[in-house]
């Protein structure tokens, strides 16, 4: 029921170990307040890019060649992304990254590494099931072959103006916190209902007229959609800082079609 409630609330109605850390930015200590939502909302924010190129890290020659299926770890499996699907990290922290190994498994070697905000690189259709995890074979810059852990990455799907919604939820006022990343923190978690989702900071906060900060709410209880990007837009006021505008955008776990919804 509360799964239901979080995808209705964003939108979707109308439409396992990896090379990173699994190190949360803890936050939950901030002091959080509501205030009234007395003034209006901008017509435009600045978000966050998501459409970073790629910047890709090599410690050893990218392989030329792919690796026989005979020669990989695990079993085949044929539950994942088809050929040719692009995709974008998610659910990594800001601070971190995701590596891209020679082989499926820890014990390959990392031969790139993604940021938490990279996107446009390539499945190649193969995916691979070890006894914990699901990997994936990836082409990160046109000529790199890798593979990732499945769960940090994702299609990005549609982004939807949720701040009716949040200020629904703190019953018509705006939430506030002492910093951005405590109120972006105090959004997602509201938004989580108290299911086992994972909440990391995939871009730290940027400050100006209009502050910015970045949460993935990340491990949904869903066969399609694989979380949510949430682009918190705030201004500073009496000392704290006053949500002004939710953006949310929808990661697909399978796919998505021409205009965004996952399949």
């Amino acid at each position: 029921m509360r799964r239901l409630r979080l995808l209705a609330l964003v939108g979707l109605a109308a439409l396992a170990a990896t090379g990173c850390s699994d190190e949360g930015d803890t936050v939950t200590a901030a002091t959080v307040t509501a205030v009234p939502a007395t003034t209006a909302l901008p017509t435009t924010a600045s978000p966050t890019t998501t459409g970073t190129s790629i910047t890709t890290t090599t410690s050893s020659p990218p392989p030329t060649t792919r690796v026989p299926d005979t020669d990989l770890p695990g079993e085949e499996f044929d539950f994942g992304y088809s050929e040719g699907t692009i995709l974008s990290v998610f659910g990594v922290r800001h601070d971190d990254v995701l590596n891209v190994r020679a082989r499926p498994g820890l014990a390959g070697d990392v031969i790139a590494t993604l940021d938490p905000l990279e996107a446009g690189f390539t499945a190649t259709g193969r995916h691979r099931l070890l006894p914990t995890t699901v990997w994936s074979e990836l082409v990160v810059d046109g000529s790199t072959t890798g593979w990732v852990n499945r769960t940090f990455i994702a299609v990005e799907g549609v982004t939807t103006d949720e701040t009716a919604s949040i200020a629904t939820l703190f019953d018509g006022e705006m939430p506030a916190a002492e910093t951005l990343s405590a109120l972006g923190f105090v959004v997602a978690e509201s938004l989580a209902f108290g299911d086992p989702v994972r909440i990391e900071m995939s871009a730290a906060p940027t400050v100006g007229d209009l502050g910015g900060v970045t949460y993935d709410l990340a491990g949904i209880a869903d066969d399609s959609v694989a979380g949510f990007r949430l682009r918190v837009f705030a201004i500073e006021r009496n000392g704290s800082w006053e949500l002004r505008n939710l953006e949310s955008m929808t990661m697909c776990s399978r796919g998505g079609t021409p205009g965004g919804l996952c399949l």
